[in-house]
């Protein structure tokens, strides 16, 4: 089944950029080593698969408003630590697929014709990009909630890695927000737990070794009075 892609999301660290971009690719990307050796046979080559990598590439409109696309591009260009970016294709909604990535950006350009808007690109590469799944739509919360589980089919084995994206707060949360897994959609247990506690926008990456259930599910928990947060969960099981 297709997917318009208006309803494309893009997440970088705590903002929310889909409104500054009309164009994405990602791409994943494995290096081959050739290992043919004297003799053969098969009169073709012999390639072993190594690392592999991912990148993702953006184009959009200029703005140079607080928080959105250039302040926040142009923030990252050098920095020595990755930023989690999500390209959801057909938005956020709880079990919908995306692509994550632990991205540095190598390159931001800005652009302008006389007849035309302002332009944007950039290009972002990362060590780690996973195919992943949404467990969480990027919308507002006020009290603690244990949402509905996403079901992967079977259980995984080679561990996962989870963004969470906090794009917006007001009020003082005290958040306590989780990843959970289960066999059997009934008794969960905690997979993954942020350190962001709501009191600011921002990301985290979390990466969890070994099992991981068939079921996964966000739980959240708070001590703050009257707040609100709104954040996004996705995670990308690994699958070698």
């Amino acid at each position: 089944m297709a997917n318009s892609g208006k309803d494309t999301k893009i997440i970088f660290g705590g903002y929310d950029l889909s409104t500054n971009f009309n164009s994405v690719t990602a791409s994943r990307n494995v290096e081959m080593i050739d290992v043919t050796t004297f003799n053969t046979t098969s009169g073709y080559r012999t390639m072993l698969p190594t690392l592999e990598s991912g990148s993702v590439s953006l184009d959009g409109y200029f703005d140079g408003s607080t928080d959105s696309v250039d302040e926040e591009l142009q923030a990252v260009l050098g920095n020595t630590s990755v930023t989690p970016l999500v390209f959801a294709q057909a938005g956020l909604t709880r079990g919908n697929k995306a692509v994550l990535l632990s991205s540095d950006v190598t390159n931001y350009e800005i652009g302008s014709e006389v007849s035309g808007a302002v332009t944007v690109s950039a290009s972002a590469e990362g060590g780690f990009i996973g195919n992943g799944v949404s467990l969480k739509d990027l919308s507002a919360e006020t009290s603690a909630t244990d949402h509905t589980s996403v079901d992967n089919s079977a259980l995984t084995s080679n561990g996962a890695t989870a963004y969470i994206h906090i794009t917006a707060k007001t009020g003082t949360p005290g958040a306590t927000i989780k990843v959970q897994d289960s066999a059997d959609n009934t008794s969960f247990s905690d997979l993954a737990t942020f350190t962001l506690d709501g009191s600011a926008v921002g990301s985290e990456i979390k990466a969890v070794t070994g099992t991981v259930n068939r079921y996964l599910r966000v739980t959240s928990a708070y001590t703050g009075g009257s707040f609100s947060l709104t954040y996004a969960v996705v995670i990308a099981r690994k699958l070698k």
